[in-house]
């Protein structure tokens, strides 16, 4: 089956690379949290509710919220064309918006902390945090870094007995802004703390603490604490921690990524040129390499692109190569633009570089874990020089080495200015589109419904529709036949009948004629409402002993057990009290449904048995 897709990186999704982290900056070791509003959000759904918000980092540090009116709302095209979550005004105890995550010796429990956020504040005045990690006012209080008195930016680290601010610096509403905590321990007293506004140092003030101890507190997200309904007010496009002060090195490319991405202006240090209208606007997953001194250098980034560049020759003082995408579509090839002879087709997605200096020659490589239909030798690193736009060979396109999915093209001599992406000498045996157009999932009333679009079939036998509740352990609920071969872009749809009630995982499973197979990227499905389901069930998935819990304490009766094809598997009990435990132990592994009355209610509560 010709059906190639981009692998989108998830909360539980390999790192494949030392350096992918923000602006390929740090890997999970040391970049703790990685809230970013265009991924990883319970719902990309303008306009609806945010339930979770997983941590891209890799550590977990998810948040979340469980009472629907203190959740947030995502928002598209806030900044940049990129979303952020809204969080609203309202000061009501039990309807201030914000999200909870647990605790976790990743977020604190060290002698260094860079904490960086993208924000526009809508409404100001009292205390409104944008991240904090405390239980209350100085208790367990790792940090806190939100706007207060006269609107400027204030700070707590380790506890609130050195608490600075930014002043005279003010912020106002309906401005995006970049602010950044800079905390080391290392360091002398006075110079421990540092804030910078898009580059520019606001105030450097002195902590005591000279490590931040392991609180056992909460980390918050538009909240001082929980129970303290002082809202934030406005949006928040990401937020990163990492366990360490970042070099200055380090910071300007981290500064670059967001200052891109968001269009925010950078007051010095500003190194990529390519992300404006006038330049082609290649502002998308910028990462860079450079060296500020020697002892600062940074020399191989990838960041959440498939592209890494490494091994600079010649990399000097004040010297930078950054590069990010025009976010073309991954979902059909070019064959337009390329000579025709040698290169018979390319990726649509085009990258370009900006260079300060002459950092020399680099490494590229490029990720192709997520194609199919790839041959190593068919690849070529094209680049267009003359500033045509157009990959017609005005620089030799290049052959590279390739392994474990990866293609690699070594002594790459860029100029700033380049454009470059991948090329196929093969059309038909690498033809380089995404083919997989789309994959979708929703709830509505009471069902999830899966659409997806073919571009081009070949060899193709089925689709399995598999489902999860934690995104690693999946079940197979449903098959469609593929087309077998088909140039025509083609639709199919699946129903979920009776989905998970918690917030679910869908992906696709994609199987050939000849049994081989590959996996769409996944989507995420929010929790039903809180009244669709009358029970609690858990452990769930569970291996042997199951418990159902009535929600309100009325009788449960005429338990059955269902499975996937709606047979009837068992009958458990015609009546019973508010709690009852089962062992399923003998069920074969898959997912079965409860069908039951609780009091006078019908109703249906899924289950899945692993072994």
């Amino acid at each position: 089956m010709r059906l190639l897709f981009l692998f989108l990186f998830s909360f539980c999704s390999i790192i494949l690379f030392s350096q992918t982290g923000p602006g390929g900056i740090g890997s999970l070791t040391d970049n703790a949290l990685w809230l970013r509003a265009n991924s990883g959000t319970s719902t990309t759904t303008a306009g609806t509710a945010v339930q979770t918000w997983n941590d891209m980092s890799g550590n977990g540090n998810n948040v979340s919220q469980a009472t629907v009116n203190q959740r947030p709302i995502f928002r598209t095209n806030i900044m940049n064309g990129y979303p952020a979550i809204q969080f609203d005004n309202v000061n009501t105890a039990g309807n201030n918006d914000f999200m909870e995550g647990a605790d976790s010796p990743t977020l604190d429990n060290t002698n260094g902390l860079t904490i960086i956020t993208v924000i526009r504040m809508t409404n100001l005045g009292d205390a409104r945090s944008i991240v904090a990690k405390r239980t209350n006012v100085g208790v367990n209080q790792a940090y806190m870094f939100f706007l207060y008195t006269s609107n400027y930016l204030f700070i707590d680290v380790a506890s609130n007995d050195n608490r600075f601010s930014t002043n005279p610096t003010a912020y106002a509403i309906n401005t995006n802004y970049m602010l950044s905590l800079l905390y080391d321990g290392s360091l002398s007293a006075p110079n421990r703390c540092k804030v910078y506004d898009a580059q520019a140092l606001r105030v450097t003030s002195t902590e005591s603490a000279a490590t931040l101890p392991d609180y056992a507190s909460p980390l918050i997200i538009g909240a001082t604490h929980v129970g303290d309904n002082r809202p934030f007010g406005g949006y928040i496009a990401e937020i990163i921690i990492f366990r360490r002060a970042l070099n200055d090195t380090e910071r300007v490319i981290v500064d670059n990524y967001l200052s891109s991405k968001y269009n925010i202006a950078l007051s010095g240090n500003d190194y990529h040129s390519m992300d404006t209208p006038a330049n082609g606007d290649f502002d998308h997953e910028v990462a860079g390499i450079g060296r500020r001194i020697p002892a600062e250098f940074h020399n191989d980034a990838q960041g959440t692109s498939i592209v890494r560049i490494n091994n600079p020759s010649a990399l000097s003082n004040n010297e930078y190569l950054f590069w990010g995408h025009d976010n073309g579509t991954m979902t059909t090839n070019n064959t337009v633009d390329v000579d025709g002879t040698i290169i018979q087709s390319r990726l649509n997605r085009i990258w370009r570089l900006t260079e300060t200096g002459d950092v020399g020659t680099v490494t590229v490589s490029f990720d192709v874990s997520g194609f199919t239909s790839v041959t190593g030798s068919d690849l070529r690193l094209l680049i267009d020089r003359d500033g045509d736009g157009f990959f017609d060979n005005d620089i030799a396109p290049q052959s590279g080495s390739f392994a474990g999915n990866i293609i690699t093209f070594t002594n790459v001599d860029f100029t700033s200015g380049d454009r470059f992406t991948l090329g196929s000498i093969n059309l038909n045996q690498t033809p380089l589109p995404v083919e997989l157009l789309d994959f979708h999932a929703s709830r509505n009333e009471g069902v999830v419904q899966l659409g997806w679009e073919t571009a081009t079939e070949s060899n193709s036998s089925h689709f399995v529709v598999q489902r999860s509740v934690d995104g690693i352990q999946w079940i197979g609920i449903g098959q469609i036949m593929a087309a077998g071969f088909s140039v025509l872009h083609r639709n199919y749809n699946f129903t979920d009948h009776a989905p998970l009630s918690c917030t679910s995982y869908y992906r696709l499973r994609m199987v050939d004629l000849d049994g081989s197979n590959d996996f769409s990227s996944v989507r995420v499905v929010d929790a039903a409402s809180e009244n669709s389901h009358w029970i609690n069930v858990f452990p769930n998935p569970v291996s042997d002993w199951i418990t159902l819990k009535s929600i309100d304490d009325k009788p449960i009766s005429g338990i059955e057990i269902y499975d996937v094809a709606g047979r009837k598997v068992r009958e458990v009990a015609h009546s019973v009290g508010a709690s009852l435990t089962i062992d399923v132990s003998d069920l074969p592994p898959g997912t079965y449904y409860f069908v039951y009355n609780q009091g006078s209610r019908p109703g249906v509560s899924p289950f899945v048995r692993y072994q």
